[in-house]
């Protein structure tokens, strides 16, 4: 593969398809580079990594490295990749620190002749009978600003602070104290000086401010690069969010004026029937959409995790072999993670006991996904709603799977799921599940209590009664 001629300075590729990330950004890489040897135009960093504990030196030596990445051109060719992953840990300074810098900014004083030796005074609020002899910003003798872990705002102030007083207006008159005490009256905020913090043995403890300061000054650094990108330096970032707002938004409107934004999300396609068929083929398996509905199903719709049972089966199973049936389900792990859509598919049987216990695994294994497992039970019952529209319309069975887009075999199943509900009812529980992502939301603890109240009025048929949503 040749280089492309004008590939774009930068692209971000996010999502929870893991699978689908790495192999994009590898795309993207090999895009840029063609055949070329990536020995000095390849540099990987991850920002998890970078602003891990370890002292506020190392983590500040793990940033320099980047930032010389990505500035310093390879001896050899005129182009180079520097990936960062796990972009979502990038995030602007802390609002309280923006508002202390703004604070700063505006803030003025006054040298002044009081008692005899200079002195600083605010502006506006000079000592009675004294003159400016100079007007400066306080902004020039703080030389940092940035976020503590505990929600105070850390200053670093220079080594050419004034040796004079500043004053600060007390009654009738003025009371002489140093740059942070005065800083403290004349700034609305919890302000904490460097130097004043006790030790910490690890960044990221209690009162740390290092890693909040270090992640500001990459997202500092990054914004830069995203303005000016060095000549032939090429920038992948990858995350592992779901969605833009889980990223910074400076970030992110920067990254879209010069470069690519691709999302790899699961609920993008619920089911990758043909993803795994054309997966298997490439390993020599033989599977029929039933079986890729099977994995699925036992799965989830993660495509690292198919992918890694993918791998395990092609060797397990000899070339050419067809996995399928009851040999297949044996043949897949029996530790895998809980899948929203067996949950579904419970509760579409009001099958209560297989529903509980899948909702327990859900949150042992994955407590903060709640959303997917809302989003995945609205899709499916949205679907036997709409099966009872198109029966209604004189729609064969033969119609469905055209007709919602499904695979033949899945459309039969949702099918006979439908035949167990009316159409009432359905639309009671649609009405009970955007109750109950407003409940989950603003009650995060009972969560799991919760949906199990709803899988039971799901199959006692609680939602088909009059007055059901009132409940």
């Amino acid at each position: 593969m040749t280089a492309s001629s004008s590939p774009r300075p930068c692209t971000l590729i996010y999502g929870n398809q893991s699978l689908l990330v790495d192999r994009s950004a590898e795309a993207w890489t090999a895009q840029v580079l063609g055949d070329a040897p990536r020995d000095f135009a390849f540099h990987r960093f991850d920002a998890d990594e970078m602003l891990r504990a370890g002292g506020a030196e190392a983590v500040s030596q793990r940033i320099d490295a980047f930032e010389e990445a990505c500035l310093a051109l390879p001896l050899l060719g005129d182009r180079y990749v520097v990936r960062l992953d796990r972009a979502e840990r990038v995030r602007p300074p802390a609002r309280a620190a923006q508002t202390v810098e703004k604070a700063l900014a505006a803030l003025r004083v006054c040298r002044v002749r009081w008692e005899g030796e200079a002195a600083w005074a605010p502006e506006g609020a000079l000592p009675p009978g004294t003159g400016p002899e100079e007007v400066a910003a306080l902004e020039r003798w703080v030389a940092a600003v940035g976020p503590t872990g505990d929600g105070r705002v850390r200053l670093t102030l220079c080594d050419d602070v004034p040796a004079g007083p500043f004053l600060l207006p007390r009654g009738r008159g003025h009371e002489a104290v140093g740059l942070p005490a005065f800083l403290r009256a004349q700034v609305k905020g919890k302000l904490v000086f460097a130097g004043e913090e006790p030790e910490t043995p690890e960044e990221g403890g209690p009162g740390s401010a290092a890693p909040a300061t270090a992640a500001a000054r990459l997202h500092q650094l990054l914004l830069h690069v995203l303005e000016q990108p060095p000549a032939g330096c090429h920038l992948v970032l990858t995350a592992e969010a779901t969605r833009e707002r889980d990223l910074s938004t400076e970030l992110l409107g920067r990254l879209k004026r010069v470069g690519t934004v691709t999302k790899h999300v699961t609920y993008d396609d619920n089911l990758p029937v043909d993803w795994v068929l054309r997966e298997a083929r490439e390993r020599g398996l033989r599977l029929t959409a039933d079986d890729a509905g099977e994995l699925i199903r036992a799965l989830g719709n993660d495509l690292r995790v198919l992918s890694h049972e993918l791998d395990k089966l092609a060797l397990l199973f000899a070339f050419g072999d067809e996995p399928g049936g009851p040999t297949l389900r044996q043949a897949i792990r029996g530790a895998a993670p809980v899948s929203v859509f067996l949950i579904a598919e419970r509760l579409g049987q009001r099958d209560l006991s297989g529903a509980l216990h899948g909702l327990t695994r859900f949150f042992r294994e994955t407590p903060q996904q709640h959303p997917v497992l809302v989003g995945a039970l609205a899709r499916h019952f949205r679907q036997l709603y709409l099966i009872h529209a198109l029966r209604q319309g004189g729609a064969t069975e033969a119609d469905l799977a055209a007709r919602l887009k499904l695979p033949p075999f899945i459309a039969r199943k949702l099918g006979r799921e439908a035949g167990r509900f009316s159409s009432p009812e359905l639309e009671g529980i649609l009405h009970g599940l955007a109750g109950l992502d407003v409940d989950a939301k603003l009650r995060g603890a009972l969560t799991p209590l919760l949906f199990a109240h709803f899988a039971q009025r799901v199959c006692a048929g609680d939602y088909g009664r009059r007055g059901a949503r009132a409940l």
